[in-house]
């Protein structure tokens, strides 16, 4: 019995080359950079936050209203 045939690895990175550039496309490098900075504002405590309390709700809201719309 042959061994099956090991996928072409031009074939490969040709499909590798197509999502990445389907990521570039998308602003992949803004939707990290925006969920970076959410992230470090919205894990500070509330004492050492740079954002107020209103403004930290807010942002909450926000971010579960697009979840929700998802």
């Amino acid at each position: 019995m042959a061994a099956p045939a090991a996928p072409r690895p031009i074939l490969a990175l040709q499909d590798m080359y197509r999502h990445l550039q389907r990521l570039v496309e998308t602003r992949l490098w803004l939707k990290v950079l925006i969920g970076m900075f959410l992230g470090i504002g919205l894990g500070m405590p509330p004492n050492g936050s740079a954002l107020t309390s209103a403004e930290l709700q807010t942002i909450r809201e926000w971010i579960e209203q697009g979840a929700m719309d998802n």
